[in-house]
């Protein structure tokens, strides 16, 4: 496997992980204050990710942000956000 994928299969590991979790439940029982600190540890772990590995950090920083935005698009919050 090139070394040049292997973030970007993170990433998408990461988004089914996310997934599976939505779908089976798993945070079902969760109250507020719950979610947030989880959307706060998931983002702190993104971060220092991205500062530690050097092979994610170049890939984060050559992500063009019109995919980001397109990201952002297909949720119609993500519309009227933006």
């Amino acid at each position: 496997m090139p070394k040049e994928t292997r973030p970007l299969l993170v990433l998408l590991a990461w988004f089914c992980l996310a997934l599976a979790g939505g779908v089976g439940g798993w945070f079902q029982n969760f109250s507020a204050g719950g979610i947030a600190v989880l959307v706060w540890v998931l983002t702190a772990m993104v971060l220092l990710v991205a500062w530690k590995v050097g092979a994610f950090q170049a890939w984060a920083l050559t992500v063009d942000l019109k995919w980001m935005i397109a990201l952002h698009l297909t949720r119609f919050v993500g519309v009227y956000f933006l």
